[in-house]
């Protein structure tokens, strides 16, 4: 067994008796939850015990890109895990778009970075086939640099809350005629916060607004009852996120989102 298998081993031990949210091994053990479920393998999480909303998002956007042709440009970097690459083998060309360089990363996938604003981009119009978004919108024009894990580079942005607007306006660009864009947001109380600021229906609407043209799937989660569950618009608007104790203006987590498909076929 090699050395990274065993640390995850003892990190999902390790959480399933003594873990607490965001604590030690939680990572982990999210993942291996994530995995089960891609897997479509029975879980059981313990009602109250909360995670995420990637335990959503990731089942989702794979099933969905595992339906996929062609191209890929992700938005935000979300997908770059090896795990997510294996699930959605069947497309053979993903691009990553994100401001700072990763961790790690998967040339040898044909995988390719791209490390730029996607407010400000340099690629050429209608090229991708299918584009995603997931948790990302949110953290576009608030402060990213907690993300910048070469400090090396510096990259100081005003606080701008409406520039999610023109990073759609740019995908529906990249996007070509019958392609697929799917994105997820937080979504409940309406408030800017230091990192990113939660959505409401009228920013929803404007969403919707610039993807006028194309079909639409919206799907609406809620964190309550001690668990993960399908929801509708209304039972989520007030819903706040899950903040820092020692600072409540900083998000850790959504406790309410919308996962959206575009599409126009």
């Amino acid at each position: 067994m090699s050395k990274e298998k065993i640390k995850n081993h003892l990190a999902i031990i390790y959480f399933s008796i003594f873990g607490k949210t965001f604590g030690r091994g939680y990572e982990r053990y999210k993942v291996s939850l994530i995995k089960h479920i891609i897997s479509n393998k029975k879980i059981n999480i313990k009602k109250n015990k909360y995670f995420d909303e990637r335990i959503i998002e990731i089942p989702w956007i794979v099933k969905e890109l595992k339906k996929c042709r062609g191209n890929l440009l992700d938005v935000g970097s979300t997908l770059n895990f090896n795990y997510i690459l294996n699930s959605i083998s069947n497309i053979k060309k993903i691009f990553f778009n994100t401001l700072y360089p990763e961790k790690v990363n998967f040339n040898s996938k044909s995988v390719n970075y791209i490390y730029e604003d996607i407010c400000e981009n340099s690629l050429r119009e209608k090229i991708f086939d299918n584009i995603t978004c997931i948790s990302t919108l949110e953290h576009i024009g608030f402060d990213n640099s907690h993300y910048n894990y070469n400090k090396k580079i510096k990259k100081k942005n005003k606080m701008n809350r409406f520039k999610y607007l023109i990073a759609l306006k740019n995908i529906k660009k990249l996007l070509k005629k019958k392609g697929n864009f799917f994105m997820t947001i937080p979504f409940g109380n309406k408030k800017a916060y230091k990192n990113l600021q939660q959505f409401n229906s009228l920013d929803l609407k404007r969403m919707f607004n610039i993807f006028k043209e194309y079909k639409k799937k919206v799907i609406f989660y809620r964190f309550a009852d001690g668990k993960w569950s399908l929801s509708n618009e209304f039972e989520c608007k007030n819903i706040e996120p899950l903040v820092k104790k020692d600072d409540n203006e900083f998000v850790l987590s959504a406790k309410s989102i919308v996962l959206v498909k575009f599409y126009n076929k």
